[in-house]
Protein backbone atom coordinates (compact mmCIF):
# COMPACT_ATOMS: atom_id res chain seq x y z
CA UNK A 1 0.00 0.00 0.00
CA UNK A 2 1.27 3.55 -0.60
CA UNK A 3 2.21 5.80 2.11
CA UNK A 4 0.08 9.19 2.63
CA UNK A 5 2.72 10.82 1.08
CA UNK A 6 2.96 9.15 -2.07
CA UNK A 7 -0.48 9.14 -2.02
CA UNK A 8 -0.35 13.66 -1.38
CA UNK A 9 2.50 13.38 -4.35
CA UNK A 10 0.21 12.07 -6.81
CA UNK A 11 -3.22 14.20 -5.74
CA UNK A 12 -0.67 17.40 -6.06
CA UNK A 13 -0.03 16.80 -9.61
CA UNK A 14 -3.51 15.57 -10.42
CA UNK A 15 -4.80 19.11 -8.39
CA UNK A 16 -2.74 21.01 -10.92
CA UNK A 17 -4.18 19.85 -13.69
CA UNK A 18 -7.19 20.19 -12.46
CA UNK A 19 -6.06 23.89 -11.24
CA UNK A 20 -5.17 24.60 -15.09
CA UNK A 21 -8.49 23.21 -16.14
CA UNK A 22 -10.74 25.62 -14.36
CA UNK A 23 -8.83 28.73 -14.99
CA UNK A 24 -8.91 27.85 -19.07
CA UNK A 25 -12.51 26.96 -18.62
CA UNK A 26 -12.78 30.82 -16.24
CA UNK A 27 -10.50 32.55 -19.19
CA UNK A 28 -13.14 31.14 -21.82
CA UNK A 29 -16.22 32.74 -19.85
CA UNK A 30 -16.35 35.27 -21.92
CA UNK A 31 -15.66 33.29 -25.24
CA UNK A 32 -12.06 34.40 -25.55
CA UNK A 33 -8.90 34.54 -23.27
CA UNK A 34 -6.97 38.15 -23.24
CA UNK A 35 -3.77 39.03 -21.61
CA UNK A 36 -5.85 40.03 -18.32
CA UNK A 37 -6.45 36.15 -18.47
CA UNK A 38 -3.19 35.35 -17.22
CA UNK A 39 -4.54 36.08 -13.50
CA UNK A 40 -6.68 33.27 -13.68
CA UNK A 41 -3.38 31.44 -14.20
CA UNK A 42 -1.23 32.35 -11.74
CA UNK A 43 -2.59 30.20 -8.73
CA UNK A 44 -1.87 26.94 -10.83
CA UNK A 45 1.60 28.83 -11.48
CA UNK A 46 1.71 28.82 -7.47
CA UNK A 47 1.12 25.16 -7.04
CA UNK A 48 2.92 24.16 -9.71
CA UNK A 49 6.55 23.83 -7.84
CA UNK A 50 5.72 22.55 -4.71
CA UNK A 51 3.58 19.33 -7.50
CA UNK A 52 6.11 18.46 -9.12
CA UNK A 53 8.72 18.88 -6.27
CA UNK A 54 9.05 15.17 -5.91
CA UNK A 55 7.67 14.20 -9.23
CA UNK A 56 10.26 11.74 -10.05
CA UNK A 57 9.44 9.53 -6.68
CA UNK A 58 5.99 9.06 -8.57
CA UNK A 59 6.76 5.79 -10.31
CA UNK A 60 8.66 4.06 -7.20
CA UNK A 61 5.77 5.15 -4.80
CA UNK A 62 2.99 3.55 -7.44
CA UNK A 63 4.47 0.00 -7.38
CA UNK A 64 3.22 -0.24 -4.05
CA UNK A 65 0.10 0.55 -5.01
CA UNK A 66 -2.91 -1.72 -3.92
CA UNK A 67 -6.92 -1.99 -5.12
CA UNK A 68 -7.42 1.12 -2.19
CA UNK A 69 -4.73 3.36 -3.39
CA UNK A 70 -6.70 2.57 -6.94
CA UNK A 71 -9.60 3.41 -5.66
CA UNK A 72 -8.72 6.17 -3.57
CA UNK A 73 -7.38 8.44 -6.53
CA UNK A 74 -10.05 7.33 -8.79
CA UNK A 75 -12.41 8.94 -6.34
CA UNK A 76 -10.58 12.24 -6.05
CA UNK A 77 -10.63 12.53 -9.79
CA UNK A 78 -14.25 11.98 -9.96
CA UNK A 79 -14.47 14.24 -7.20
CA UNK A 80 -12.63 17.06 -8.89
CA UNK A 81 -13.65 16.39 -12.40
CA UNK A 82 -16.49 18.86 -12.88
CA UNK A 83 -17.50 19.26 -16.95
CA UNK A 84 -20.59 20.42 -18.86
CA UNK A 85 -21.39 17.72 -20.53
CA UNK A 86 -21.92 14.59 -18.25
CA UNK A 87 -21.56 11.89 -21.05
CA UNK A 88 -18.11 13.58 -22.09
CA UNK A 89 -17.39 14.05 -17.66
CA UNK A 90 -17.95 9.97 -17.65
CA UNK A 91 -15.88 8.66 -20.54
CA UNK A 92 -12.70 10.48 -19.23
CA UNK A 93 -13.45 8.77 -16.07
CA UNK A 94 -13.86 5.49 -17.63
CA UNK A 95 -10.20 6.24 -19.13
CA UNK A 96 -8.80 7.32 -15.99
CA UNK A 97 -9.85 4.04 -14.30
CA UNK A 98 -8.56 2.13 -17.90
CA UNK A 99 -5.18 3.48 -16.94
CA UNK A 100 -5.26 2.48 -13.48
CA UNK A 101 -5.98 -0.70 -14.33
CA UNK A 102 -3.31 -0.83 -17.10
CA UNK A 103 -1.42 0.22 -14.39
CA UNK A 104 -2.24 -2.85 -12.35
CA UNK A 105 -1.55 -5.22 -14.99
CA UNK A 106 1.86 -3.27 -16.11
CA UNK A 107 2.25 -4.43 -11.98
CA UNK A 108 1.15 -7.85 -12.01
CA UNK A 109 3.19 -8.42 -15.56
CA UNK A 110 6.92 -6.99 -14.00
CA UNK A 111 6.14 -9.48 -10.99
CA UNK A 112 5.63 -12.72 -13.09
CA UNK A 113 7.56 -12.08 -15.76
Amino acid sequence: MMTDEQRKEIVDVMDVGFALYEAIKKSKADGKITVTDALNFFPVVQELPEAIKDFDTIPAGWKDAEDADRTFFADHFKAELDLPNDEVEGLIEDVFNWVLQTALIVKKATEVL
